[in-house]
């Protein structure tokens, strides 16, 4: 028998398991709009994880589209005699999601310790991601837990 659980990070109130099995319903092939169509059932373990106002949920994604428009941009650095290269131009230390300039956060003691805690932590989420794949366990070995 599959157990499920959330990912570190995600707070959903909902059983991962009956999340994991009603997401079993869709057979191979699942998809965030066979997702929705099963959680308008009222009945679904999935229906209260959805915004249904239309015009809160309306809200909800343009705000979604900003936090993509924020992490998309990417500004150019020189370091010392290299060449330029492309960094995200605005990152988040604070978890009520306030995006600030990459420059000010590195120079910042605290806040790009932040920073450092958050990228060893998505590195640890692609090593369990990707755990069948040795090449890429191969490449994080190194990375703290």
């Amino acid at each position: 028998m599959k157990e499920y659980s959330w990912r570190i990070g995600w707070k959903y109130s909902q059983d991962a398991n009956e999340v994991g099995k009603e997401l079993e319903k869709l057979g191979d092939n699942i998809t965030a709009e066979g997702v929705v169509n099963l959680a308008r059932d009222n009945n679904s373990v999935l229906h209260d994880m959805f915004e249904w106002d239309d015009t809160a949920a309306a809200e909800k994604y343009r705000n979604q589209q900003a936090r993509c428009i924020i992490t998309s941009i990417q500004v150019s650095i020189v370091a010392d005699e290299d060449k330029p290269r492309q960094i995200r131009a605005f990152v988040t230390t604070k978890k009520n999601t306030v995006y600030e300039p990459i420059e000010k956060v590195v120079k910042d003691t605290d806040r790009y310790a932040i920073l450092l805690d958050r990228a060893y932590m998505e590195l640890n989420s692609i090593k369990c991601k990707y755990a069948e794949l040795k090449e890429i366990q191969e490449l994080l070995k190194d990375i703290p837990q």
